[in-house]
């Protein structure tokens, strides 16, 4: 799971940064030494973090798992598709040249503002599904720390936060957009956003 996560991902990214010709994310830190350490950390915090309950899992040699632990695996294919389509539908939308200055608002994106986040947290939910068949009680909370970490990551710090404010900074004016922001998810692809916020509060 965590190796095909790993090279979709990987061929996205590529295809991607060979279409565009840069990763904006590096454009205010490529020039400052330490913002730059500092972020390649965070990545290399974040690797550790989310890989810790299939660490636990491999080092414990865990050689039959009851049929329930593919639960896990149902999730994960659930995530990753919901990632890859995200992806696919918004880089199609973004080089198509009719879109110029528009905001992704069709297939998975009509439901939910940021899908491809809400794949991956799911899709690592997945991962720990799986191997807590193969963990001791300890190293099942320890490895909860891994879905925990990336969902309050992309939720709350590097992913959505970021995007959010570039957005707000780009279409804050464009009452179209106000509007897509106002009945759209956050995260979860829900159809009917408005109902279930009015509910909710």
């Amino acid at each position: 799971m965590i190796f095909v996560w790993a090279i979709r991902l990987g061929i996205y990214l590529l295809s991607r940064i060979k279409k565009i010709g840069k990763d904006k994310r590096f454009d205010d830190k490529r020039e400052k030494f330490w913002s730059f350490a500092a972020f390649w950390l965070l990545q290399g915090v974040t690797v550790w973090i989310v890989l810790l309950p299939s660490l636990l899992f491999f080092a414990n040699s865990v050689v039959v798992l009851p049929a329930a632990a593919y639960l896990g695996v149902f999730v994960w294919l659930v995530g990753i598709a919901i990632e890859a389509v995200s992806d696919k539908q918004k880089y199609t939308f973004i080089n198509d040249p009719k879109n110029k200055g528009k905001w992704v608002d069709r297939g998975l994106w009509k439901y939910s503002r940021h899908p491809n986040y809400f794949g991956e947290i799911l899709l690592w939910i997945g991962v720990y599904l799986y191997t807590i068949f193969g963990l001791s009680e300890t190293q099942i909370l320890i490895g909860l720390a891994s879905p925990l970490f990336i969902a309050g990551l992309l939720s709350f710090v590097s992913g959505i936060p970021l995007l959010e404010k570039s957005a707000d900074k780009k279409w804050g004016k464009n009452q179209k957009y106000l509007e897509y922001k106002k009945s759209t998810s956050i995260l979860i692809p829900l159809k009917r956003w408005n109902s279930f916020a009015r509910h909710v509060s």
